[in-house]
């Protein structure tokens, strides 16, 4: 049984049908205007009450006229004069007061008040309806009135590891020759300097990305449904935080890649190293160290265990000890700092699922920009996009099944059609039977005549 579409119309409804149409269907009922524009002034009427000293005798001129007549009022001419002036103004004011308001009250009644057949958001999703199109009075929507973007760190980025008074504390006490270059404590304030950097760093771009994100435009011509909507923009937030990753890692390797080109010489000679020759007036030359089988930073800048730079030995370390306090509290014993058993540092919290596990490295975190995937927290809003798009129109299809009545009817239709084919079809079919069987008869019978031969008057033999 195929669906049909049904619509009923109702010509030149009066108020009282309109209200019972209402509220059978409510939303679903439509009626168009014949006339779209209405002046203002044929439904909204203004009463005007003015002071009562604009409509008395007091500012009318045969009142203030009588200062100029009979002088007698005042033996002063000047009020005389003053008191014509007073009434005059008054009228002018009175004058002034209507002309403005008959003036704005034209300007008011000639505006013509505009409807349109707006869709509600009910209709538009309403799955009854199918290939529904409401073009956008609005096609370009700021980002960030349709998606609210939040997004947290991971933990270390809030942790005491990275804080003011951990920095401050010394691992050393600057006699760094006397010390192993394996020695976590030669290079710790860089770690810990350098981790700190990274996570105000991905914030700050992370917030100003997402700043301009807002400011970008959603261009859409078509009112789309909230499912759809949805999906789009998912999409286009995945795109935006891959566009941020593959921007920041390609800036920060190239970065890495001008220290390691240029030579740059670090700081805690853990790359190349002078070499000064027996005269002060010979040139010093560099010599690059080497950190463990066949790795030379002369070459490469990403030694095994340790990095050439301490940059390098941050990013292919693991954040597994700070998940443990005992091993924090052995970290901490190891510093050279008199006030340090006045603060207490806390390990990382390791039942805080956010999808970066301890042995992770920092290379993995920063591949990640320090915010795992499910941190990412995205609030979409439809409502924003449907009011701001704005449909004033649509058109749309609704499907509805047939009812019993109508299949009947349908059914007893084709059973009388066929009737009366058949009324016209047998009886000419049964004349073209006939006429063919009578045909058939006559030709045998003529075969059988021609088949007899007369042998005498009395007797006749048939022929086999």
């Amino acid at each position: 049984i195929q669906k049909q579409t049904q619509t009923k119309t109702i010509l030149n409804p009066n108020l009282k049908t309109f209200e019972q149409l209402e509220q059978i269907y409510g939303e679903l009922l439509e009626c168009p205007c014949s006339n779209i524009a209405i002046a203002h002034q044929y439904f909204i009427y203004f009463e005007k009450v003015y002071h009562p000293i604009c409509t008395s005798e007091l500012i009318s001129p045969n009142f203030y006229e009588i200062f100029t007549r009979f002088s007698w009022i005042s033996s002063s001419l000047e009020l005389n004069a003053v008191c014509t002036w007073y009434f005059q103004l008054l009228n002018t004011f009175c004058s002034l007061t209507n002309s403005t308001v008959i003036n704005a009250q034209r300007v008011f009644d000639a505006t013509e008040w505009i409807t349109t057949i707006t869709p509600s958001h009910r209709i538009f999703n309403n799955r009854a309806y199918t290939r529904i199109q409401c073009p956008c009075l609005r096609i370009s929507i700021p980002y960030q009135t349709l998606i609210t973007i939040k997004f947290d760190l991971h933990q270390i980025c809030q942790s005491d590891f990275v804080s003011l008074s951990w920095l401050d504390l010394k691992f050393s006490d600057g006699n760094w020759s006397i010390y192993d270059q394996r020695d976590f404590r030669i290079r710790s304030f860089a770690y810990f300097k350098q981790l700190a950097s990274l996570c105000t760093l991905f914030n700050h771009i992370l917030i100003n990305e997402l700043k301009n994100f807002g400011q970008n435009e959603f261009i859409s011509t078509q009112l789309m449904s909230s499912k759809t909507f949805e999906t789009q923009l998912q999409t286009i937030l995945n795109n935006f935080r891959t566009s941020i990753s593959t921007t920041l890692l390609r800036t920060l390797q190239l970065f890495r890649d001008t220290i390691q080109g240029n030579q740059l010489i670090s700081i805690y000679t853990t790359n190349w190293i002078y070499t000064p020759r027996s005269s002060i007036w010979d040139a010093f030359n560099t010599k690059p160290l080497s950190h463990g089988f066949n790795c030379s930073c002369a070459i490469s800048n990403e030694c095994l265990v340790l990095g050439c730079l301490p940059i390098e030995s941050l990013f292919r370390s693991t954040l597994e000890c700070f998940y443990n306090q005992t091993c924090v509290d052995i970290l901490v014993s190891y510093l050279n700092n008199t006030s340090i058993n006045k603060t207490i540092f806390n390990a990382l919290d390791s039942t805080t699922y956010s999808g970066f596990f301890p042995n992770m490295t920092i290379n993995e975190l920063v591949n990640n920009l320090f915010v795992e995937t499910e941190s990412w927290k995205a609030n979409i809003s439809y409502t924003s996009f449907y009011s701001q798009c704005e449909p004033t129109f649509c058109t749309y299809t609704i499907i509805k099944r047939n009812n019993a009545l109508f299949i009947c009817t349908n059914i007893l239709g084709l059973y009388g059609g066929l009737m009366k084919t058949f009324r016209h079809i047998i009886p000419a079919m049964m004349a073209i039977y006939t006429f063919i069987l009578r045909k058939m008869c006559c030709i045998r019978n003529n075969s059988i005549t021609s088949q007899i031969v007369v042998i005498d008057s009395t007797t006749t033999v048939e022929m086999k």
